[in-house]
């Protein structure tokens, strides 16, 4: 009786996240194992910048998305899935950057849906949500008898200062616990780029639903 040779199993395909902020000062983030590679928008004429510096420049929102993709596939991975974050207008947005902002998000949009990929567009506070990001609540404003609307919001205005500061650092803390290696605060740069942290906080929150590799346990 002839021994059979041992069964050798395929070693899992990894898993390839994309977290995308389409703002001016946005990010490209694709997250690979334990490698990542990174565009980071231009505002100036609106194109993506590879990091690190040196290698060609990808100059639309497409040819980013290229570039990513076939970073992924370099080191074995597959698209597993793709955060784009959501936008909508707010009546405080001055037009001109509400319109910005809208044609940038509706260009990724149709990037994705052309390439056929597969998208999901959380809003800011769900996929902080999704990977883990807890900022810090503040208590609620207290009622001032007789105070008028406008002056409730006058008094409101630096709690929501304060608020949206919050939840940058709690983003940047945990981007840069989860992914140590990463520079989140570029030269020539004194504090943390908000689109990279943000970009880098939607790849780690698909990580974290999906899981790291396909046929793995998420």
């Amino acid at each position: 009786m002839t021994a059979q040779a041992p069964l050798i199993r395929p070693a899992p395909q990894l898993r390839g996240f994309i977290g995308i902020d389409p703002g001016k000062k946005g990010a490209i983030f694709a997250l690979c194992g334990d490698s990542w590679r990174y565009l980071l928008a231009d505002k100036g004429d609106r194109r993506y910048q590879v990091q690190p510096k040196g290698a060609p420049s990808p100059e639309a929102i497409s040819d980013a998305l290229d570039y990513i993709t076939l970073w992924l596939r370099s080191k074995g991975g597959k698209v597993a899935d793709v955060w784009l974050e959501r936008q909508w207008g707010r009546p405080t947005d001055v037009p001109t950057n509400a319109a910005t902002l809208g044609q940038e998000y509706g260009m990724w949009r149709m990037a994705l849906h052309l390439r056929g990929y597969s998208f999901e567009t959380p809003t800011p506070k769900g996929w902080r949500k999704a990977a883990g990001i807890v900022p810090p609540a503040e208590p609620p404003l207290l009622k001032i008898e007789g105070e008028s609307k406008q002056a409730r919001l006058k008094r409101a205005r630096p709690r929501s200062r304060r608020g949206r500061e919050a939840v940058k650092a709690a983003t940047i803390a945990h981007v840069q616990e989860q992914l140590p290696g990463l520079r989140l605060i570029l030269p020539r740069c004194s504090k943390a780029h908000d689109g990279l942290a943000d970009a880098a906080g939607m790849a780690l929150g698909a990580r974290l639903v999906r899981g790291p590799v396909f046929g793995g346990a998420a």
